[in-house]
């Protein structure tokens, strides 16, 4: 008998450690669907004690279905995430398809960088958390980007060769209700 064992995407989440409170956020969003198990979320706060840090981060840079970035100065700043992990994600991206969420949490210079400016950001334009209400945060951020994720994977899955339709997706910010009509492709609402 095989051992088919169905692995849960997994969002890899890129942070500063000065931005930890909101990392903190947003894991307990995406926890609504990992607690559904529809995925799992990796941040570096999972690397045990005494474990080669550097290594875990590596094998979860490889393992990510998907990765979500905390942005900002400190972020862009940071010489291991901007050494380490984004040329490893840009490059899984270009390669495998691999969505990448880039959130702008507080002001920063993101247009002036070259591979981040040519990324959709959210929240829409780009405009940082930070200034939005508490209620803008939420709705706009927090509950809508793990639905964008949940539905960007959902799609990777069942059609891994229509990276076009995914981004199509996102940038519109549809919910599945309002999707277009793409020939040869349905998408099936979970109840």
């Amino acid at each position: 008998m095989e051992n088919n064992v169905v692995t849960k995407p997994t969002v890899f989440i890129s942070y500063s450690h000065k931005d930890e409170a909101w990392k903190d956020r947003i894991v307990i969003h995406l926890g609504a669907l990992a607690q559904e198990g529809i995925l799992d979320t990796w941040d570096d706060r999972h690397i045990c004690a005494g474990a080669d840090w550097k290594k875990e981060i590596e094998d979860a840079l490889k393992k990510a279905s998907a990765a979500v970035l905390l942005v900002s100065a400190d972020f862009l700043n940071s010489k291991f995430i901007l050494d380490e992990e984004v040329p490893k994600l840009l490059e899984r991206r270009e390669k495998e398809g691999l969505r990448i969420f880039p959130v702008v949490i507080r002001p920063c210079a993101w247009k002036r960088i070259k591979w981040l400016s040519r990324m959709n950001l959210h929240p829409r334009d780009g405009k940082p958390l930070i200034g939005g209400t508490e209620f803008q945060i939420e709705t706009d951020t927090w509950q809508r980007s793990p639905r964008r994720l949940q539905i960007s994977l959902d799609m990777q899955q069942k059609y891994p060769k229509k990276a076009d339709i995914c981004h199509y997706l996102l940038r519109k910010s549809l919910s599945p209700n309002s999707l277009p009509q793409i020939p040869n492709y349905s998408v099936v609402k979970k109840n």
